[in-house]
């Protein structure tokens, strides 16, 4: 392939621009001085390149022509992809881990088969089961959405290297009206393929249920004819949403059997009364749908088991599908959203993959559903058209929205690069030429393919002259025939590969040109020093290498850009597994073996009390340094969010009212379309306009402006309770190495500490990727508009009064309402509460994290305190059964001891080798 795009000088002419030309379906045949005619062919031979007898039935080759059916070759699995160069996809890791599960396992048979009812030995059982299996590490999440044709479902099909993976809830439109969150299996689960379906709790459903009819009866019975037209339209989809929804829930009442027969129904029960009593029987009838599910954790659920996708697919299809078939209802609208757990990918065993609606939905309970997923989430995956990416408006949103909050994780997906390539190869090299891209190789294979196809034709036509003979075939004659048969079809084989590395060639330069687009247009909605992250993908082509049906030129696994992608998610994941990985072998094992070597091998020490007193401050120290912590981040935020927050009230009531001003001057139709939907209303020239975000300006520019500054602080004063922490520790280290004992009795006591301590410091940085995103999501709350954020929730109530209000003037008297409100001053104020509540919840979010923090460490302290007390006791357990139980251990303890330093010395020189390699990779880089 070519080198990064240049510009390039030289065009060449599209078909339609060359008077009677004929097209090979890629690139210009005709006597034209700017036609492009490989070496050697002259006019007399052209006709063979248009020769049909090529592509003819005659020809003894199940393929036909230029059209090659790959599907037979072999199916492609992401098992062939190597791993990504990183130390925890090793090969050796999976072995380390066994030998490290034995140890534990051999730990558990032992004290089991001299069981006795101890408290020590039942903790160190249950603690050696624990370890059998390997720390959990909290899984990666990716939101990934995309408009509906983008290729979303083919994608995560085809990432997840699961063919049938989206399709099992794709029962029409299910997958974009549901989340959907597809995992790796839980720990025991048996079968292949688990899905979980969970219901939203019931009361929640009562509200919605009362938005389908107020949408509904708005546009059929309360139409404005001052509507414009956008209005118009936005009211007109809500509706049919509404009553397609209320078909699909209710479809096996005769009044719902069809959208006709409702449509009459629903006329004849509009008045208060007769709507009122209709909508508690269609409640009452919902919730007599979900009395017979499994209870999940906020209502009922459905669990769905099978071995193969397809057939969990078939299960599950009736639960999820958005519309009814054979007047059997589906139950979707009450879905909230759909687990899925799948063996045999290694996507999903090391990340959570979100199938989410797009946040341009017309369903507002579903937008506020992806709103609040997304702040679960760590990364964001864009889903577009490669065609219309640059202009796609779900992409252009993503990343305004979320991708300054989440710091540039906000990656775009390009699907189909293949699109209007394939079989229009002329028309995309002078298009990619003209965009400046340099193709020279492009036309080098061209030429080479031209040329290896006028061999076969000929070579065919010479084939095809002597099969059609009358005459008789010598033995001679047969075996020349036969030749020229291979030799046809290597040559074939050849003028194949041309093709399809002419397709890869293009595809490539296009996905080159669209990124260096994509970066200069919408590199800007990335914070300073972040690079967008741009991965092209071709589904279509992916599912072809696994097995499906192709003809023509196709795109190599790797060329389909579904591995590149994989291994990045891959990469992502590997710091986060390390960590774990590592704690296990250095900590987690090890700590649980010394704490059997304690149990086994108690000592006496001099002033042991006074020993353990000194081991035992930390602990308490601990408690006032959580304190301090807490108030420390208390001050910072009234420092740097509260006061200045309170020192723009003024400011932020003024610009309210100017932008009350401006919206007093939209039609009154427009008005009242913004208050229906809480102050959130898309037209054509407007495709998303929130009020509160425009009455919230000032407050949000504050709030990004000082969250650098809060994050900050934040982190440097966690780095203080560290350092504090740490040092108590280093403290009671130093004052053990101190202490008049015996040699090996030091050598335990500080080994113990230092096992904490390894676990002290993977606390705090567990903590910190968790707070981070806390952080984050209260930012989100402050600066976008959302049923969950601050503003929306203080000012619900107004605009639950203006849309409770009717009749003559209703318009105006919702703008004093509105107006009146924003203009309230002290306690009042809707700035002043809005400042009150963010600041509690930060100082609650914080308090709430930190003080997890502290119990967690908390506890490391004590088993500090807990193994030199097991040292240094006076006192030694008489019971027999446990004297037996120590003389059983003690003749196998070190040999648990020496397979554990026998895998730690083995990682050691494995990490050291890929750090190595890294250094080494990146410094060729630099170079």
């Amino acid at each position: 392939m070519d080198a990064p795009l240049q510009p390039r000088g030289v065009k060449r002419k599209n078909a339609t621009d060359v008077p009677n030309a004929q097209s090979d379906g890629v690139f210009v045949i005709a006597d034209d001085p700017n036609t492009t005619t490989p070496p050697n062919i002259t006019a007399d031979n052209e006709a063979y390149l248009n020769d049909a007898s090529l592509d003819s039935d005659e020809n003894n080759d199940d393929d036909s022509g230029d059209e090659y059916d790959d599907s037979r070759a072999g199916q492609y699995a992401e098992a062939n992809e190597p791993w990504p160069t990183r130390a925890i996809y090793d090969e050796k890791i999976p072995q380390l881990f066994e030998k490290l599960s034995q140890v534990a396992g051999q730990v558990v048979e032992t004290f089991t088969t001299h069981k006795t009812a101890i408290k020590h030995v039942e903790e160190h059982i249950a603690r050696a089961r624990e370890l059998i299996d390997l720390p959990k590490t909290t899984k990666l999440r990716i939101a990934v959405l995309g408009d509906a044709g983008t290729g979303k479902s083919s994608l995560l099909n085809a990432v997840t290297d699961s063919p049938n993976l989206a399709k099992s809830l794709s029962g029409g439109e299910s997958c974009t009206c549901v989340p959907t969150e597809y995992s790796g299996p839980s720990p025991s689960q048996e079968v292949s393929c688990v899905a979980i379906v969970e219901y939203i709790p019931i009361s929640e459903f009562e509200v919605q249920l009362k938005e389908m009819f107020r949408d509904y009866y708005l546009f059929t019975f309360e139409k404005d004819r001052s509507w414009d037209e956008d209005t118009r339209q936005a009211y007109s989809l809500s509706a049919k949403s509404a009553i397609k929804t209320l078909c699909t829930l209710f479809c096996d009442l005769p009044d719902f059997k069809n959208l006709k027969v409702a449509k009459i129904f629903l006329a004849g029960a509009y008045n208060e009364d007769g709507a009122q009593t209709l909508l508690q029987s269609l409640f009452a009838r919902c919730k007599d749908k979900l009395q017979s599910k499994t209870t999940g954790d906020r209502g009922c659920a459905d669990v769905c088991e099978a071995d193969t996708l397809q057939e969990l697919r078939a299960k599950i299809d009736t639960l999820t599908a958005s519309s009814s078939t054979s007047g059997v209802p589906g139950l979707w609208p009450l879905v909230e959203r759909v687990r899925m757990f799948v063996k045999g990918s290694r996507v999903l065993d090391r990340v959570t993959l979100v199938d989410l609606p797009g946040i341009s939905d017309t369903n507002q309970a579903r937008v506020n559903t992806t709103q609040e997923y997304i702040k679960t989430c760590d990364y964001i995956w864009a889903v577009a058209d490669v065609a219309r990416v640059a202009d796609d408006r779900t992409v252009y949103q993503l990343l305004s929205r979320y991708g300054v909050p989440f710091e540039g994780r906000v990656w775009t997906i390009p699907t189909h690069t293949d699109d209007g390539i394939v079989g229009h190869e002329l028309a995309m090299t002078n298009y990619l030429e003209n965009e400046g891209c340099v193709l020279d190789t492009a036309h080098q294979i061209h030429d080479q393919y031209l040329a290896k196809r006028l061999e076969c034709r000929k070579l065919n036509r010479s084939i095809q002259r002597k099969k059609t003979s009358k005459r008789k075939f010598t033995h001679t004659q047969r075996d020349a025939l036969q030749r020229q048969e291979v030799e046809f079809g290597k040559k074939r084989a050849e003028a194949a590969t041309y093709e399809q590395q002419r397709v890869a060639h293009l595809v490539e330069a296009r996905n080159e040109l669209n990124t260096t687009k994509l970066m200069d247009v919408l590199g800007d909605l990335l914070p300073e020093g972040q690079d967008l992250v741009v991965h092209c993908v071709s589904n279509y082509h992916y599912s072809a290498c696994k097995g499906a049906k192709f003809k023509g030129a196709k795109l190599t696994a790797d060329e389909t850009g579904i591995p590149d992608l994989r291994a990045h998610v891959l990469r992502l994941c590997a710091p986060d597994l390390l960590r774990t990985f590592e704690a296990y072998v250095n900590q987690n094992v090890p700590s649980m073996l010394h704490d059997i070597l304690l149990w086994l091998e108690k000592t006496t020490v001099e002033g042991a009390p006074r020993l353990l007193e000194l081991v035992k401050k930390p602990q308490h120290d601990s408690k006032q340094r959580i304190d301090d912590r807490i108030l420390a981040f208390t001050r910072e935020t009234q420092k740097l969010i509260s006061v200045a927050l309170q020192d723009a009230l003024e400011s932020a009531t003024e610009l309210a009212a100017k932008k009350m001003s401006k919206i007093a001057e939209k039609h009154h139709s427009t008005v009242r379309a913004f208050i229906r939907k809480d102050g959130k209303h898309s037209t054509k020239m407007c495709p998303k306009e929130s009020w509160n975000e425009l009455f919230t300006i000032t407050f949000t520019g504050i709030a990004d402006q000082q969250w650098p500054l809060l994050v900050n602080a934040q982190q440097r004063i966690c780095e203080t309770l560290e350092r504090g922490i740490c040092k108590d520790m280093t403290e009671v280290r130093d004052g053990v190495k101190a202490w008049p004992m015996d040699p090996v009795t030091k050598h335990k006591l500080l080994r113990a500490i230092d096992l904490q301590t390894l676990a002290v410091a993977k606390l705090f940085v567990d903590n910190r990727i968790a707070y981070k995103k806390t952080l984050r999501n209260i930012l989100i709350d402050i600066t976008q508009d959302s049923h969950e954020s601050f503003f929306a929730q203080i000012t619900s109530p107004v605009y639950d009064a203006c849309n409770a209000d009717g009749g003559a003037g209703v318009t105006r008297r919702s703008l004093d309402r509105l107006e009146t409100y924003l203009k309230q001053q002290g306690e009042l104020s809707p700035f002043a509460r809005m400042e009150a509540a963010i600041t509690k919840r930060l100082e609650s979010d914080d308090a709430t994290n930190v003080r997890k923090l502290g119990k967690d460490i908390a506890l490391c302290l004590k088993k500090v305190y807990r193994a030199v007390d097991d040292l240094v006791a006076t006192k030694r357990a008489d019971d027999p059964a446990e004297t037996a139980m120590r003389d059983a251990v003690v003749h196998v303890w070190s040999k648990w001891d020496d397979k554990v330093k026998e895998v730690q010395a083995e990682y050691k020189t494995l990490k050291a080798e890929y750090e190595t390699e890294q250094k080494a990779g990146a410094k060729l880089k630099e170079e």
